[in-house]
């Protein structure tokens, strides 16, 4: 009986050999990457925190109006409104003036 020779395979084949394996692998976890964002986008919308507690939405909402205090312009005199009480230390600016400092 004859013993078979093992096949001797050149550097190219075994490149090429290497390189199938490693896109079959590729394939299987690119598969696997896409079902679990599959999985991730059908538990986000199952998951929606406002249905399940709408008693607790209208706290979380902001004020439409903010309150407007009163205040004087440190650099042209002028009346103004500002959203936030002022320290007597802390310089004001309107509209006009701080657009004009800040390059607006």
């Amino acid at each position: 009986m004859e013993q078979e020779k093992p096949k001797i395979m050149t550097e190219e084949q075994v490149r090429m050999s290497d390189m199938t394996l490693m896109f079959i692998k590729l394939n299987e976890i690119d598969a696997k990457i896409n079902e679990l964002l599959q999985r991730r986008d059908t538990q986000a919308q199952l998951y929606q925190p406002q249905q399940m507690y709408p008693q607790q939405a209208p706290q979380y909402q902001r004020p439409v109006e903010k309150k407007m205090y009163p205040a004087v312009c440190s650099q042209c005199g002028q009346n103004c409104f500002i959203p936030f009480k002022a320290r007597p230390e802390t310089a004001i600016k309107c509209t006009e003036c701080y657009k004009a400092s800040h390059g607006y």
